[in-house]
């Protein structure tokens, strides 16, 4: 069962909560690394609910998680408080437990994502996009996106005259404008 990682690096990663058989519980303790997690809901309806859990320990270690707080303020601007160490999103149900991150939820994760991370709006749609396609996840409102490895590779780069050899090709990233680190 799937989560989004955000790191106080602000990088971003796809996790499996249940790796191992274990729980989901344990899987959010472990990628959070704390005893006891506290949850922030986020957006949902009366089914389910995309939810921030966080280290119950009120500043956790310390360190700042600037991405995550501004994730919770595009989507609970009323929540103005920030949060420390790393945090796992993803959906719980009507009983308050761990499900696999719906299509739905995704798309209002990465959209908050990109609006977090400063995406101009009209790259918006596109990014997150990228962004499901880098973190292998599906975005329900894009067509497939290839990801790097399933892209044509660039012409080879020919070496001026009286250079030794070739210059190597450069691979582009995802997504050149805005990777998944943000800058917030």
């Amino acid at each position: 069962m799937y989560a989004i990682r955000v790191g106080t690096d602000a990088n971003v990663d796809k996790v499996d909560l249940t790796v191992g058989r274990q729980t989901a519980e344990v899987g959010l303790r472990v990628e959070i690394g704390c005893p006891a997690v506290d949850v922030v809901a986020l957006a949902g309806d009366e089914n389910t609910s995309l939810a921030m859990w966080t280290d119950s320990r009120e500043t956790a270690d310390g360190q700042l998680n600037p991405l995550a707080s501004a994730i919770v303020r595009v989507l609970r601007p009323q929540l103005t408080r920030y949060y420390f160490g790393p945090v796992v999103i993803g959906t719980s149900n009507e009983h308050g437990q761990i499900v696999e991150l719906s299509p739905e939820h995704t798309e209002i994760l990465l959209n908050a994502l990109a609006k977090a991370s400063g995406v101009p709006h009209y790259d918006r749609k596109g990014w997150a996009s990228r962004a499901a396609a880098a973190l292998e996840i599906v975005h329900p409102s894009a067509a497939p996106v290839a990801t790097p490895d399933q892209a044509a590779e660039p012409a080879p780069v020919v070496a001026p005259a009286g250079a030794s050899e070739p210059a190597a090709p450069l691979r582009q990233p995802v997504c050149q404008k805005h990777p998944l680190r943000a800058s917030v």
